[in-house]
């Protein structure tokens, strides 16, 4: 008889062949003696000493777990309500990876599929204000300091009668809380927790009102050992004692390790050393003039030769300095965090690699493991009650560690938009279609619009799948001109304005000469200038130019490109455009006209404070925006007044 048969029948589980029955056997074995009809209280748990004796009393132990509590500590938490979109949610678990640039691209997620909740008021103010004596930061850095210490940490709610919704919110210590066994239930074995008071009495709590936040146990057994966190000292101990014995050495080698070194005279000649009487002068001048911190950086001066000889220190007191670099290297691995965070002269890249690695695969890790949580537990009930689909979520973008770099933001953009890369650098989308296109490495062309400009000859053949044996080349480019307005603006006070407005340590070039385009790519080759003033202005005379100015937008490519986003306000702009299009040869890659007055081009990602706000024209020289001369500049930039 197989074990598993025997474990069937020892327990009186059916005979069946049900892969649940199957899974089961284990936990039977494990709780089948705790459960039944009375509750079971077992106190076997104690981790005091991990509070007392590690954190308390370690400074190495305190060092470690402060470093990554405060580092858990900078990521603010927000109540979110999670949006059906579905092509965002693929970067939902971005967040559990240890790459810095997986991690960047669950900002995608937070950014399409989250919006900030306008409801669930009762539980906004819950993270806020736990309870009436702590902050949520306050609450927080108290749980994951036990959690660190103790491998555990508990929340438990105060709550209404036959409500799971939190009213407050409470930690209570690992080595305070002693889960109850019972109910009849071995997948579900723990019934209730015990709080102890401290004066004599305890709590008992509802299992469904506490929060367990744990690492891993491994140590299973019926005692239920497995049910409780694994503080990281356990398998310590002996670093931690090798610490301490360390550093109670190194305090006793210094009080005891006597004289630092021996004075005599420098002089080979017996007659000239110094008399009894002569020493004991001689040593009590040097107590007096040479040793304690009244003297610290005096000179000193003899009236007779004499020399110093250090004494080492003793193999004893090397072995426990030595004992003190090992344990000290050894502790912080326990937490996976790299001791080159505690070198006090750590080379810069390898500080650079551990600061890092402390948020990407210690602090970010955790972070998720608290949010998950948070989201079945705490906020769960409250998203039920108002049909929203709450969601906790720690931001992670704020850690400068995560930030990208300009060399692996470039390496995105061949396989993400421009758009996607703004959000995973912490910038607004910009409007423009392109900025949602992925664009390829040979000349930055939209994916799009690459395929759709193989020519032969003058055939396009784009679409033709008879490629054998002909080559390819891309459509030829034109001599460019351009249709601008120039509106009435005093240009003195435009350059002055732009000048202050955008700082020139980011600007790689002001617009000197504020205009607005109204198309680009007319064939420098076949422009007929005349005709252009004639179709130009008959319609304007008609049709009349409306516009408005009042807001900063930005679009990125090489360079941050700041504009001023025009507004057209009857449509006879657009219509133009569109008028010239018809009627004049021209190339340029934007299908879709969206007028603009250009400011400055700034370095890539310099630029994005600036979008969005709002400008007032007239304070730099703006006499008319709906007045002005239009003008075509050929490609050479020669300017003809239209």
């Amino acid at each position: 008889m197989g074990i598993v048969d025997y474990a069937k029948k020892a327990f009186g589980i059916a005979p069946k062949t049900d892969k649940r029955h199957l899974d089961n056997v284990l936990n039977t074995i494990l709780y089948g003696n705790l459960v039944g009809f009375n509750d079971v209280v077992f106190y076997n748990y104690s981790c005091e000493d991990y509070i007392k004796k590690g954190y308390k009393s370690n400074p190495e132990v305190y060092s470690i777990i402060n470093k990554i509590v405060q580092k858990t500590l900078i990521a603010p938490i927000y109540l979110y309500e999670e949006k059906p979109d579905q092509k965002a949610k693929v970067y939902k678990s971005c967040k559990k990876s240890k790459s810095k640039i997986e991690i960047s691209k669950y900002k995608i997620y937070t950014t399409k599929a989250l919006e900030f909740a306008t409801t669930g008021q009762d539980l906004q103010a819950l993270l806020e204000n736990p309870n009436p004596k702590q902050s949520w930061r306050d609450l927080s850095e108290l749980g994951r300091i036990f959690y660190n210490a103790q491998g555990e940490y508990f929340l438990y709610r105060e709550t209404a009668d036959d409500s799971d919704i939190a009213l407050e919110l409470y930690v209570a210590p690992a080595n305070l809380m002693t889960p109850v066994y019972g109910g009849g239930d071995v997948n579900n074995p723990i019934t209730g927790w015990k709080l102890n008071l401290l004066n004599g009495f305890t709590r008992t709590l509802d299992a469904k009102d506490v929060l367990q936040i744990k690492r891993a146990n491994p140590e299973y057994d019926s005692m239920g050992s497995q049910d409780r966190g694994m503080a990281p000292l356990e398998s310590g101990l002996k670093y931690l004692q090798l610490n301490d014995a360390s550093l109670k050495a190194w305090i006793n080698s210094t009080e005891n390790e006597g004289a630092k070194g021996i004075l005599s005279p420098n002089h080979a000649d017996p007659k000239l050393w110094l008399t009894p009487d002569q020493n004991k002068a001689t040593t009590d001048i040097v107590d007096k003039k040479i040793n304690g911190t009244d003297n610290k950086n005096k000179v000193v001066v003899s009236s007779m030769p004499l020399q110093y000889t250090s004494m080492a220190l003793s193999p004893t007191a090397l072995a426990v300095l030595e004992g003190l670099k090992w344990s000290g290297f050894k502790l912080p691995w326990l937490w996976g965090v790299n001791p080159v965070l505690f070198n006090e002269n750590p080379i810069q890249h390898n500080l650079e690699e551990a600061k890092l690695s402390l948020v990407t695969d210690v602090v970010v890790p955790y972070l998720s493991i608290e949010e998950d949580a948070l989201n079945r537990w705490l906020v769960k009930p409250f998203a039920e009650r108002d049909k929203k689909n709450y969601k906790v979520d720690y931001d992670v973008s704020v850690y400068d560690e995560l930030k990208l770099s300009t060399d692996e933001a470039e390496a995105l953009l061949k396989v993400c938009t421009i758009n996607e890369v703004r959000v995973m650098l912490g910038y607004d989308e910009v409007d423009e279609e392109y900025a949602n296109q992925i664009f390829i490495a040979g000349g930055m062309v939209p994916l799009s619009d690459f395929s759709s400009g193989l020519m032969l000859g003058n055939e396009d053949v784009s679409k033709s799948f008879q490629f054998d044996n002909i080559e390819l080349t891309t459509k030829a480019e034109i001599l460019k001109g351009c249709l601008m307005f120039y509106p009435d603006i005093d240009i003195n006070e435009w350059v002055n304005g732009i000048r202050k407005l955008v700082p020139n340590h980011i600007v790689d070039e002001y617009e000197f000469e504020p205009h607005l385009t109204v198309l680009y790519g007319f064939d420098d080759m076949k422009m007929n200038t005349d005709k252009l003033s004639s179709v130009v202005n008959d319609f304007i005379k008609s049709n009349p130019i409306s516009i408005k100015a009042d807001r900063i937008g930005l679009f990125s490519n090489e360079k941050d490109v700041i504009k001023i986003n025009v507004e057209d306000l009857n449509g006879n702009l657009t219509r133009l455009n569109k008028l010239v299009k018809s009627q004049f040869e021209y190339q340029n890659d934007f299908p879709d006209y969206k007028p603009h007055i250009t400011i400055a081009y700034t370095k890539k990602g310099t630029g994005a404070y600036l979008d969005g706000s709002l400008i007032d024209l007239k304070d730099y020289g703006l006499k008319d925006l709906n007045k002005g001369v239009m003008k075509y500049s050929d490609s050479d930039k020669n300017k003809t007044v239209i």
